[in-house]
């Protein structure tokens, strides 16, 4: 880390107060965000909204964290750019929760200009509401700066998004600081999905067993995570996560995001993956 010390600095008190700043949108519902999100929208032939992006693909090559990259002076003016620009533009915040598990649950308050109401909607359909408390981790994401650049202060749990309007950089940016929280936490954190499985044990009784599943991405996670493992009632599976768990110290697992799938569309066909096409084309 730099001289300059950022990392230490109480940057969120930097940011726009959402219940008192004239420039921001706090919390619009959902059929308000789709609204604002109107001029990008193509409407599918099931009635949900579909959006393109420039960008297709998170920028890993241009991001750095304070903690493991050694952060330069322009590291810390690109923190400095992002927080004094969300003064002088319109922007939307929205929070929503991520986690369930009382230790491992976290308020993250995302801001996105108005312009840019496409990502803050696709991104709050992923999480739930917030139940109102101070918030964790925050984000700044702002599509139209002149460079490229993620910069990440993982101990104030801040990331600043410059120059890329891809939504998964907003999706990134808690889910990362997410696993870091855990891993203070003493726990691990894990790219994996995760369901719950009831079956009937060598005696006959009905249990109830967790199933984590880690591998790369398109290997196959989605899919074994949403198979329902040709159970019939009593038994049966249920999918719980499929993204980003945490293993915490005592061996339990909690999940970040809540019930759904982030399915890839790209290819999927009816006939090949039934369960996961339904999923796909039902708003």
């Amino acid at each position: 880390m730099s001289e300059t010390g950022m990392e230490s600095r109480p940057l969120v008190r930097q940011l726009p107060d959402p219940a008192t700043a004239p420039n921001v949108r706090y919390d619009p519902s959902l059929e308000e965000l789709r609204e604002l999100a109107a001029p990008d929208e193509t409407t599918t032939e099931f009635g949900s909204p579909s959006y393109v992006s420039e960008f297709r693909s998170r920028s890993a090559d241009r991001t750095k964290n304070a903690v493991d990259d050694e952060f330069t002076d322009r590291d810390h003016a690109l923190i400095d750019e992002a927080v004094d620009s969300t003064d002088d533009i319109e922007l939307l915040c929205v929070d929503r929760l991520m986690g369930r598990h009382p230790e491992a649950s976290f308020c993250c308050r995302l801001f996105v200009p108005v312009e840019h109401a496409r990502i803050a909607y696709a991104w709050a359909k992923l999480f739930e509401p917030s139940d109102g408390r101070d918030p964790d981790l925050y984000t700044v994401q702002l599509p139209d700066h002149d460079e490229t650049a993620i910069r990440v202060l993982p101990d104030t749990g801040f990331t600043a998004v410059l120059g890329s309007d891809y939504t998964g950089e907003a999706k990134k940016s808690f889910l990362r600081l997410f696993m870091y929280r855990i891993k203070q936490q003493g726990g691990l954190g894990l790219h994996a999905g995760s369901k719950r499985v009831r079956v009937r044990d060598a005696d006959g009784d009905l249990r109830t067993v967790g199933q984590v599943f880690m591998g790369l991405s398109a290997t196959g996670k989605s899919t074994l995570t949403s198979h329902g493992c040709w159970l019939e009632e009593p038994e049966g599976a249920s999918m719980l996560q499929d993204d980003v768990c945490g293993l915490l110290s005592d061996g339990s697992v909690a999940g970040s995001e809540g019930e759904g799938l982030f399915i890839k569309t790209i290819g999927l066909d009816e006939d090949e993956q039934p369960e996961l096409y339904a999923a796909a084309t039902d708003e």
